[in-house]
């Protein structure tokens, strides 16, 4: 849930939180190596959507409260930098499939990710997430109701099952 990120009352120290209000305290419990690693593979792979984004970097407050920075080109010399509670809900959400795609070897469901996105960036998931890479060994099992997400020419028709529902049960078939 994006919104939850950038609250102030995230901080309640809820470890394994199942609406990722724990999500920085997750990215800041990372070694530095692996943390920096995944948020710059997530950062290349966000310029698709957020082109302006050059660099994204895990910061800590004067309380050790873990912020995201993002640092954007503008017209001035200087990026611009903007902490996780200036970032748009959207970001945020391609963030954190990003970061669950990145953070683990175990089968991933990703359960609408369309949400709360332009349907331009929803057709960019499928490339997002091959940009982010990854060892390529992790199954990832999408359910969606938008056509967005399939029409991306990387995704084979073999790839996908679309379940129908009949009066006696679901029917499974394959292609779009």
């Amino acid at each position: 849930m994006p919104q939850l990120i950038p609250e102030p009352v995230r901080v309640a120290r809820h470890s394994n939180d199942p609406l990722d209000g724990d999500f920085l305290e997750q990215i800041a419990k990372c070694s530095k190596r692996t943390r920096d690693s995944r948020l710059t593979r997530i950062n290349h792979a966000l310029q698709v959507a957020v082109p302006q984004l050059q660099n994204l970097e895990l910061m800590s407050d004067e309380r050790s409260v873990p912020h995201l920075q993002g640092h954007y080109m503008h017209w001035r010399p200087n990026t611009a930098r903007q902490t996780e509670e200036h970032f748009s809900d959207g970001p945020l959400r391609l963030l954190g499939l990003l970061w669950a795609f990145l953070a683990g070897s175990a089968p991933l469901l990703l359960e609408e990710p369309e949400l709360s996105l332009h349907a331009g960036v929803v057709r960019l998931i499928p490339s997002m997430m091959v940009k982010a890479g990854g060892r390529g060994e992790r199954q990832i099992l999408v359910t969606t109701h938008s056509e967005e997400p399939l029409s991306d020419q990387g995704i084979a028709t073999e790839e996908v099952l679309i379940l129908t529902p009949r009066k006696d049960g679901t029917e499974a078939g394959l292609g779009c």
